[in-house]
């Protein structure tokens, strides 16, 4: 089993009981010393039965919209840690009125590959911050070295609900953003509409 702490302010669910850890941690894959990165493999993309189940299709959600700059970023970073053994990048997600993400990177503390752990206070410092210039601390990202753009399950288990979560597939170049709801006492991921933006033609905050 893969020892959780969830240490998020889950102020969807329950602002004033919300505990923190020392951590806020998720693991969402376990490869093993050689696994391969589907960088280099020619078998497609797929996802597995009793993933697509626990995911919904991109319902009828406002789109939100991220920087090319940021994305470029977050390209480069997240290329960078799979190198270094399959190590993924993290951090907070920020959101004005005008739906405009922002990612606040926070260093991953984990040593593990394919997991990510942000410091309790980092994390805390980093929501503070984001809501003084006027924004929202509404989800987290992260990077999946060598897997899909979709939440794995631990990814569901450790995160917020109603919170977002945006994921970076390295291998496949591509992110996609996440809602975390729950029915029938099941957790799932709404994927979200994401838009890439220009610094110029960024929509006002």
């Amino acid at each position: 089993m893969i020892a959780l702490w969830l240490a998020r302010a889950q102020e969807a669910e329950s602002p004033s009981s919300a505990k923190l850890s020392d951590y806020v941690t998720q693991s969402q894959l376990e490869p093993g010393p050689q696994a391969a990165c589907c960088c280099n493999s020619d078998q497609p993309h797929t996802l597995g039965t009793s993933m697509a189940n626990r995911l919904r299709s991109t319902e009828k959600q406002k789109m939100y919209f991220i920087r090319i700059s940021d994305l470029r970023r977050l390209r480069a970073l997240a290329l960078k840690a799979q190198i270094q053994g399959q190590q993924e990048v993290c951090g907070l997600l920020a959101g004005t009125r005008r739906r405009q993400l922002e990612l606040w990177f926070l260093t991953n503390r984990s040593s593990r590959a394919g997991s990510f752990r942000m410091e309790r206070v980092e994390y805390l410092r980093a929501r503070r911050e984001i809501r003084e210039l006027g924004k929202h601390p509404i989800g987290d990202f992260h990077s999946h070295p060598i897997s899909e753009a979709v939440p794995g399950k631990s990814d569901l288990a450790g995160a917020a609900l109603n919170s977002l979560c945006l994921i970076y597939d390295v291998c496949g170049r591509t992110a996609k953003l996440w809602k975390i709801v729950k029915r029938n006492g099941r957790r799932y991921a709404n994927e979200i509409p994401l838009a890439s933006v220009s610094k110029r033609n960024r929509r006002s905050r």
